[in-house]
């Protein structure tokens, strides 16, 4: 696949409107659904890339894949957790609100702080902690790390499948996929109503959300949608559907329904705008193809990263009421988000020498990396 600069574009409007949300809700209800759009995004680029893999042995495949999302996730992670651990021991005091907080540090440098927050079953307590942990919006790294897991094992068989021009195969693989996040979507609608929390935080019911964004990938690519046999003047119709319901999602959904149904606003409507039409001219393309929201988009994860652990310990000092603590929340997130993508983040992707490194070599660093981070934090926790 070609770079797709309105991919980035898309990125931007996702941390955004999660960064207005956490800042005041009331500006934009919806805001959350930003993650969705995240989802999405990470399901349909992550297929694309391992479909580009040259690797054709199993081992090699995976080892690949891993090396490369570690130095996409560890670094940034890392260095904000440390640093936000460090933050919190000096501002932040041991209340019954902050109970969870050192916690769900340490579960966050495995991918698995998710798992913690939803053990926290009560849906308000778990909604006021929440807004006092500087580490809550890990959960969304959590999904997307056990989303890893399992999928470039059965992607391997689908990019066999194709290459080899094995239409059955690949039509099995994708059936496979299909039926898996079928099956994850009604699990979805049954746990919002009968385990909110589980709904919300967990993997079995989120798998859809990175699946619908991996099989559009799938299915563009084998020309099996019927978007992309529609006729062309019908297919310029489908990016503007999806703006309208992304936009609708973010104007008017509501907690209590989410994420079914609400969350299905965010998927059909990023799944429309990625693939709805293959025309790089097309006006909402070109919009999100912005200079200014694709260079937004290249930083959107560092802005994820530490917009919120900034904006928690204002609300346990000054505060976040007025215009200029708002003003100096979002400069800060921005001065932090910018050092580490320039200084951490790129020196590890585009390292010459990581890069010609073998992925085990590769995949060894980064693990060491969490080992430290992992026992800084914990001896902060154990200390303090």
């Amino acid at each position: 696949m070609k770079y797709r600069p309105d991919i980035d574009g898309l990125r931007a409007l996702a941390v955004v409107s999660v960064m207005i949300y956490h800042l005041e809700p009331r500006w934009l209800p919806g805001g959350f659904m930003g993650v969705d759009v995240f989802f999405v995004i990470s399901g349909f680029v992550v297929c694309a890339s391992l479909a580009a893999s040259e690797h054709t042995r199993l081992a090699g495949f995976v080892a690949e894949f891993y090396a490369r999302r570690l130095a996409r996730i560890i670094p940034g992670l890392v260095a904000m957790l440390a640093v936000a651990s460090v933050v919190s021991m000096l501002i932040v005091p041991k209340t019954w609100d902050s109970t969870l907080n050192d916690q769900t540090a340490q579960y966050a440098y495995f991918g698995l702080s998710n798992v913690l927050l939803m053990a926290d079953t009560n849906k308000d307590v778990a909604a006021s902690r929440a807004e006092l942990n500087p580490y809550a919006h890990t959960w969304s790294l959590g999904v997307e790390e056990q989303f890893y897991l399992l999928f470039p094992l059965a992607c391997f068989f689908w990019v066999r499948a194709t290459s080899a021009g094995h239409r059955r195969g690949r039509v099995a693989m994708v059936a496979l996929l299909g039926s898996a996040a079928a099956l994850s979507l009604a699990a979805s609608r049954w746990a919002t109503e009968v385990h909110p929390s589980a709904s919300f935080y967990a993997i079995t019911f989120r798998f859809w959300e990175l699946a619908a964004g991996a099989l559009l990938f799938q299915l563009t690519a084998s020309r099996l949608t019927a978007v992309a046999e529609s006729s062309s003047a019908r297919r310029r119709l489908w990016p503007w559907v999806g703006l309208l319901t992304v936009a609708a999602g973010l104007f008017f959904a509501g907690v209590p329904y989410f994420p079914y149904p609400w969350a299905l606003a965010a998927v059909a409507g990023t799944l429309l705008m990625i693939g709805g039409v293959n025309a790089p001219d097309h006006a909402v393309r070109r919009a999100f193809s912005d200079a200014g929201a694709v260079w937004i988009g290249k930083r959107s994860y560092s802005l994820y990263l530490w917009h919120f652990p900034v904006f928690v310990f204002l609300r346990w000092t000054v505060g976040l009421g007025g215009i200029a603590t708002q003003v100096a929340a979002v400069s800060t997130s921005v001065i932090l988000a910018l050092a580490s993508y320039r200084f951490i983040e790129v020196p590890a992707r585009y390292s010459r020498a990581l890069s010609n490194s073998l992925p085990m070599v590769r995949i060894t660093c980064f693990l060491l990396v969490v080992l430290l981070g992992w026992t800084l934090s914990d001896a902060i926790a154990w200390r303090y």
